[in-house]
């Protein structure tokens, strides 16, 4: 049987399951922008009803889900994004290589309305590792060397600073798990432009 590589927790493929909520009746225009920002080389986009699935190299995913972000909140509307990360699921079906346009050269700095402050809240989870704690232990040390921690509640940890900076931290927090686990799941919340804090 054939190594499935999206299954491997060396596989440079993973995916990510995301919802864009703009907090304006001029939702469509903004979330279809947002998707628009993730319609790149190198990345597999499958959108329905509910939710949009990203698939591809981890720091493409990434850079494109930071990039279709800061183009929502760079609107000024208050928009909420949940998203869900996973590498390395032994139920995932065999990745097709010919359906990656693969880049020469990829960009990835970020976007207009990065630098917008983001309020973040996020869950690592180490699967079938039974040093999981010393792992997310070692994720919130992470992020407070980044300079976007904020505090630790119940059941996630809460990030504060701007889009850039958020999403570079949790793609560190990411890949310093994946390293270490076959296979890892990751969930954030993300809002922006909030009412309540001004």
């Amino acid at each position: 049987m054939s190594k499935n590589p999206m299954c491997c927790g060396t596989s440079p493929f993973f995916g990510c399951r995301f919802s864009l909520y703009p907090m304006t009746n001029e939702f469509v225009p903004v979330i279809l922008d947002a998707i628009e920002e993730i319609n790149r080389p190198g990345l597999k986009v499958e959108t329905d009803v509910v939710s949009t699935c990203l698939t591809g190299v981890e720091r493409n995913v990434f850079a494109a889900l930071r990039d279709s972000f800061s183009r929502a909140a760079a609107t000024g509307e208050h928009v909420v994004m949940t998203a869900t990360f996973s590498k390395g699921c032994p139920g995932e079906g065999a990745v097709n290589l010919e359906e990656y346009d693969f880049p020469a050269e990829t960009d990835f700095s970020a976007k207009e309305g990065s630098d917008r402050e983001v309020n973040a809240q996020f869950s690592v989870y180490p699967l079938g590792n039974q040093s999981y704690m010393k792992l997310i232990g070692d994720v919130v040390d992470l992020v407070k060397r980044a300079d976007v921690y904020q505090e630790s509640v119940h059941f996630c940890t809460s990030l504060e600073g701007s889009i850039a900076n958020v999403f570079e931290a949790l793609e560190e927090a990411f890949s310093y798990v994946s390293k270490e686990v076959g296979h890892t799941v990751m969930t954030v919340t993300l809002s922006c432009n909030s009412p309540s804090k001004k």
